[in-house]
């Protein structure tokens, strides 16, 4: 036997009985025998956002007896679980934000889709590809049969990395085995993913084949840009903390209709209640206590005085009325003008047919702003592609809803920020989660940093300074097949765009038939959003990409695309250097009834994304359970020390 073998056998055994020691998860707050189940007096809680953490807390909550109300800022719940239906070569296909995959370490949210009978969705996936730029492909296998060797194998029987480099990597593994959530957050939070390959001099090829394509699939943006803390919590979650539980799923297509949905009507047929199109902008507070949330109102008017054009916004937190006046003669014809306003609003106004027309700029699915299209003679959204027509309603989703048109009033009092502060809409209850995006709660936060005394502001003044990550989703449409091998999920690194693939005619079931029907090849690429992307048009983001594609799928170089389908996002948490300190924890640190739940809140287990999310707002229904002395829920927790730790 030869040293490489000797390495192999002996190392493979080792762990697999260092393995065998590893619990596959452990319950917290399981027992509750002895306390009410539900609540006796009535209290009613309050969640800002509909999206898959606010609706967890929603059932939860709502099993046990509180009367419960969601505001959601859009037209649907889900948030970026939410789908959408687009017509691409004659078929109607339900699309998502980005393709999701469920790992099986993900407890508590694949707990909850058996309880609400729609885990029968998850289909395995039983292996991904890994392109390293430059390198021989690599392929990771979710086989049982490999559960205890898996970390190593990849290693061993890799046709990229040598034996040398094997062992030269021996410190970063230890350390990633001796993982400790609160010792290395305190200890690497500061540094990056590349600080941290450097001060433990790990290989290059480790790197790039064994670390990036996971890290940068995970967590969308650049290795130097990442903290060196949240790598060691991934790389221990999903990977070296909890093996046995490795497995990665996807459900066939769209997760509106068979994850969100059901959730959706399990709350409703409940009691539950929501709220859509209904964006919260300020927490009212008394001392130590949130007494309601505030919603915001309509709060631009235009008038027509003469020949001129009046537009004023009210803004009743500033106390103050911003007002833009222009003659109606700069108003063009057969085209609109972009009146840009203060609180990142919009508007567009226009002379048609005789008339002036004021549209509001906001797209009515997730709030972002419209860009006016005068050759197409439409408005489109640049974050999701959804697409309005000249009057304001919808052609292409996912927007639903048209966009608000304002009345051009003649000769109007002018609003007065008192007659603004009188039609502000306030809710009160006695509970208060925030389950939005961190721009969600920023936007809460910029607001309430008016109004809350100076010791009370460093808990919003850190969550003013998280930062989200942003990615391009992009799906093509070819007329050519893929090589019978290719398999159907793909984690790329050192390419300078691309981070991740997915074959969509293998995995999204209106797509796999639509390819049927038309002998066609669907491929959707996440991409890095870097800075020389920004404003891009389509076709300039295509020509740039283009060659990362074709050295990806070689077999579809110089085939024409017959369709193909952007979407752009600027709302994902980023895990950068020093993050950590800023996240809140669930339980805010300043008022006894207000709760944060979401994938940007911190926690002493180390969980991520969607996990992250369902577990943070189980943890928060649990502070108010216990509150009002009712049993907690059991929480389900991955591992939270490494083996050698």
């Amino acid at each position: 036997m030869n040293r490489r073998d000797f390495f192999k056998y002996t190392t493979s055994l080792l762990f697999s009985i260092t393995a065998c020691g590893i619990d596959r998860k452990s319950i917290e707050f399981k027992d509750g025998l002895n306390t009410p189940q539900k609540i006796t007096i009535p209290k009613k809680v309050i969640i800002v956002g509909g999206g898959l953490s606010g609706l967890t807390a929603g059932i939860h909550l709502i099993e046990r007896g509180f009367e419960v109300e969601i505001f959601e800022k859009s037209s649907v719940c889900g948030g970026k679980l939410s789908s959408f239906k687009e017509r691409h070569l004659g078929c109607d296909i339900s699309l998502e934000h980005g393709f999701h995959v469920w790992w099986g370490q993900y407890y508590n949210f694949i707990d909850m889709m058996k309880r609400l009978n729609i885990k029968r969705h998850l289909k395995e996936i039983h292996s991904i590809e890994i392109k390293v730029k430059g390198c021989a492909n690599e392929t990771i296998g979710f086989s049982p049969k490999v559960y205890p060797f898996f970390l190593l194998f990849p290693l061993l029987f890799s046709r990229n990395i040598s034996f040398r480099e094997i062992m030269k990597s021996g410190t970063i593994g230890l350390l990633i085995l001796g993982y400790d959530k609160k010792r290395y957050d305190k200890w690497f939070d500061k540094i990056s993913f590349n600080d941290l390959m450097k001060e433990y001099d790990t290989p290059e090829n480790i790197q790039k084949v064994f670390f990036e394509p996971f890290l940068q699939a995970g967590f969308f943006a650049e290795p130097h840009e990442i903290s060196a803390a949240s790598f060691l919590e991934l790389f221990h979650f999903y990977l070296s903390g909890n093996i046995r539980d490795f497995k990665c799923y996807h459900i066939g297509g769209n997760p509106q209709e068979k994850v969100i949905e059901p959730t959706v009507k399990y709350f409703l047929d409940r009691g539950g209640r929501v709220n859509f199109n209904s964006e919260i902008e300020n927490l009212i507070i008394d001392n130590y206590k949130v007494k309601g949330i505030q919603q915001k109102s309509n709060d631009i008017h235009v008038y027509r005085d003469g020949e001129v054009i009046h537009i004023l916004q009210t803004a009743p937190l500033e106390r103050s009325i911003f007002k833009r006046s222009m003659p109606v003669q700069e108003i063009p014809e057969d085209n609109y003008i972009k009146v840009e306003l203060p609180q990142n609003q919009t508007i567009f106004i226009g002379f048609f047919n005789g008339e002036i027309i004021a549209l509001s700029g906001e797209c009515t699915h997730a709030g972002c702003l419209l860009n006016w299209d005068y050759k197409e003679g439409r408005f489109i959204c640049p974050c999701h592609g959804g697409q309005f027509s000249r009057d304001g309603y919808p052609l292409k989703g996912p927007p639903l809803i048209a966009l608000s048109r304002f009345k051009i009033g003649e000769n109007v009092k002018e609003p007065s920020y008192e007659h603004a502060v009188s039609q502000q809409v306030v809710h009160s209850a006695d509970y208060f989660i925030i389950a939005t995006d961190i721009p969600g709660v920023q936007g809460i936060a910029n607001n309430i940093m008016m109004s809350v005394d100076e010791w009370q502001k460093d808990e919003f003044h850190k969550i003013l300074n998280l930062k989200t990550s942003s990615c391009i989703v992009l799906r093509i449409w070819f007329n050519k097949s893929l090589e019978p091998d290719r398999l159907p999920v793909g984690f790329t690194s050192g390419f300078k765009f691309i981070i991740v693939y997915f074959i969509l005619s293998q995995l999204n079931d209106d797509v796999k038939e639509c390819s049927r029907k038309t002998d066609t090849q669907c491929i959707e690429f996440i991409i890095i959003k870097t800075p020389d992307m920004i404003n891009l048009s389509d076709a300039k983001l295509l020509e740039l990409v283009t060659p990362e594609i074709v050295e990806i799928f070689p077999e579809i170089k110089d085939t024409p695309m017959i369709d193909f389908s952007i979407m752009r996002h600027d709302n994902y948490t980023f895990f950068n250097k020093g993050a950590v300190n800023l996240r809140p924890h669930v339980q805010s640190s300043i008022f006894i009834n207000l709760f944060y739940s979401g994938d940007w809140v911190y926690l002493d287990a180390p969980v991520f994304f969607m996990e992250k999310a369902v577990m943070t707002a189980k943890i928060a229904v649990n502070h108010i359970l216990l509150k009002e002395g009712i049993a907690p829920n059991p929480i389900y927790l991955p591992n939270v020390r490494g083996i050698l730790s």
